[in-house]
């Protein structure tokens, strides 16, 4: 079905943005992530140019993550941040939309990563044990029962790196890509690399949502629970929700997405 898998990851968004405003900790771990990738970009720029990195740093409040790095390029160090997510974002979404049912090890690398990040900074307010087993849980839903759903997880994750370059290209702090590219180059002012970068998130950002509003997802065969909103249906729906409240869920969120899909009438083509 057309635009089955934007809806989703729409879907994924608005939940994702209403538990932050319930609790950000519990939304914490997906930015953090994305800091972190980012960070490994400026630390793989200083190494390919003959650098070192010297290991991560927070800052006082443990909510910036910085690399530090010494030698190399400062140039390529620098540019490696906003490069790896660039390409963190292409990745995920090019994950999520080919890899189907069949994502299982990235997500078991993904919760492997998260889980030693609790242990990374010896400091458990940067992930509190908590919040990850929480995602920990969803991985494994995941994971267990193949959902589709895990496509439009990581597709999510996907734009949360590219959400980073416009909060890094935006913030004034002197810390930010931004404000050390001006002070690199002194010709080029900070609004130039200030639009630069954002037109580069917003070109990509463009071009995977088209891809991904023209990728068809089709219902399984063995998953579909309802082909049309009908009474009877629904009856028998609510009779046996308590059995599908864990082990059948993908079947409801599949069910919530095709009464979404009628409202805005986004018909099968």
């Amino acid at each position: 079905m057309k635009y089955l898998l934007i809806v989703r990851v729409v879907t994924i968004a608005v939940i994702y943005f209403l538990l932050g405003k319930f609790d950000a900790a519990i939304t914490n771990p997906l930015p953090m992530f994305a800091t972190i990738l980012h960070e490994l970009g400026h630390s793989a720029g200083a190494f390919v140019t003959g650098g070192n990195s010297l290991g991560y740093t927070l800052t006082e409040d443990s909510t910036h993550i910085y690399a530090c790095t010494k030698g190399g390029s400062a140039w390529m160090t620098l540019l490696g941040g906003n490069l790896f997510s660039l390409g963190a974002a292409w990745l995920f979404v090019w994950l999520g939309r080919n890899g189907g049912r069949q994502l299982a090890p990235i997500l078991i690398i993904l919760g492997i990563f998260m889980f030693l990040t609790t242990r990374l900074f010896d400091d458990s307010e940067i992930l509190p044990m908590p919040i990850v087993a929480i995602y920990l849980a969803l991985f494994g839903f995941f994971i267990g029962t193949q959902s589709d759903w895990s496509g439009a997880f990581l597709i999510f994750f996907g734009f949360i790196n590219l959400s980073f370059i416009f909060i890094d290209a935006t913030q004034n702090g002197a810390l930010s890509d931004v404000a050390r590219f001006a002070k690199l180059s002194a010709y080029v002012p900070q609004p130039v690399w200030l639009f630069a970068w954002l037109g580069a998130a917003a070109f990509l950002a463009y071009n995977l949502l088209m891809d991904i509003a023209a990728t068809r997802v089709e219902w399984a065969s063995d998953s579909r629970f309802f082909k049309n909103l009908d009474v009877d249906k629904i009856l028998l729906f609510l009779e046996i929700l308590p059995n599908l409240a864990w082990y059948k869920f993908n079947e409801l969120l599949e069910f919530l997405v095709i009464q979404f899909t009628r409202v805005f009438d986004f018909r099968k083509r």
